[in-house]
């Protein structure tokens, strides 16, 4: 990904790290996490993100989060898409559930079709195990973080339902 980004986003800084550790040694107006946060499956990684964040940010800096769902919120569903482009396409269908019994996680199974110039469509299958907490463990885990927070609804183009952010100053 490192290196797609020197074509991307030339001249843009990176680095490699884990959003849980990570340390850059400055600070920043605003941090944005998105679906990334669906792969914290304890309270302890979720509290991370929330410290590393914090670390990261100027006083009165701001943190959005925009978790695909909460526990309150969490619906079985699909989604698809995809696209051609160059010569290549790509095609999806993801099928996002639960296992009889757990709340606290999630599951999301991608059939992905691509196919190479005019050669055979190749299918393949990518599996990702999500966490999944209620607004109040989010607004607990901020809160002990040193953010104030302010729940935002929202409207995605991709998505029917009405999504959720976290918008955290940084106190």
């Amino acid at each position: 990904m490192l290196a797609l980004t020197e074509v991307s986003c030339p001249g843009a800084a990176r680095a490699l790290g884990d959003m849980r550790t990570l340390r850059l040694g400055r600070t920043f107006d605003a941090v944005f996490a998105h679906d990334a946060l669906c792969y914290m499956l304890t309270e302890a990684d979720l509290a991370a993100v929330f410290e590393t964040a914090r670390a990261h940010l100027r006083p009165g800096g701001v943190l959005l989060l925009a978790p695909d769902y909460f526990a309150e919120t969490f619906e079985a569903e699909t989604d698809e898409g995809g696209s051609d482009g160059d010569g290549r396409a790509l095609r999806f269908l993801g099928c996002v559930w639960q296992r009889e019994g757990e709340r606290d996680r999630y599951v999301v199974d991608y059939a992905i079709m691509t196919r190479v110039g005019e050669g055979p469509t190749e299918v393949h299958h990518d599996r990702h195990e999500e966490g999944l907490f209620p607004r109040a463990t989010w607004e607990r885990l901020l809160d002990a973080a040193g953010f104030t927070v302010e729940r935002v609804g929202w409207r995605h183009s991709d998505v029917a339902r009405e999504l959720e952010l976290f918008v955290a100053r940084a106190r």
